[in-house]
């Protein structure tokens, strides 16, 4: 089963605010149908392409009605949460599923090829230097517990073993306690 990460900086992120105040939303409610929009890209749109769908097909995937098409599509623009050009596509969708993709499609060479194809060629500034990224550029770490099922993912730090102090033999280690006074 695939997942997304989702960063506690999104319900109050700029865009997510220009994407609801411009379609009458709650954050919330823009929120949750960004993620049931995600969820649907790991689905059906696994390389973040969204031209074979279309755009009526986005936009049942928001529950757009259709009195808000227009609206829905101006939106997307200014909010930028999906691409229009130089492909219609879901924005910085490498960056975020490009791991997954890779994990995904390792059996599939050609997959994996075709899609990296597609992005391959993204500039990014980095540094106020332009490169060609040909990786996933996901640099962040994930802030929660190891998914067992993730792969590339580290459990936990690693936290050095603490010897037993000398005046307590056989006493399994302690976490660190304040010195307390002799009562």
């Amino acid at each position: 089963m695939a997942w997304i990460e989702s960063h506690q900086a999104l319900g109050n992120h700029p865009k997510l605010l220009k994407m609801a105040r411009a379609m009458g939303w709650t954050r919330s409610d823009t929120l949750g149908r960004l993620h049931i929009f995600w969820h649907w890209c790991l689905d059906y749109a696994t390389d973040g392409q969204l031209h074979k769908h279309g755009m009526d097909v986005i936009a049942d995937v928001f529950e757009v009605d259709l009195k808000q098409r227009e609206q829905f599509i101006a939106a997307l623009r200014t909010s930028e949460f999906i691409d229009f050009e130089p492909q219609f596509r879901v924005h910085d969708w490498w960056d975020y599923a490009g791991r997954f993709l890779q994990v995904r499609y390792k059996r599939t060479p050609k997959t994996w090829k075709e899609i990296k194809r597609l992005y391959g060629h993204s500039i990014q500034r980095t540094n106020n230097r332009t490169t060609t990224d040909k990786q996933p550029t996901n640099n962040h770490k994930p802030n929660q517990p190891n998914q067992p099922n993730q792969p590339n993912q580290p459990n936990q730090p690693n936290q050095p073993n603490q010897p037993n102090q000398p005046n307590q033999p056989n006493q399994p280690n302690q976490p660190n306690q304040p010195n307390q006074p002799n009562q």
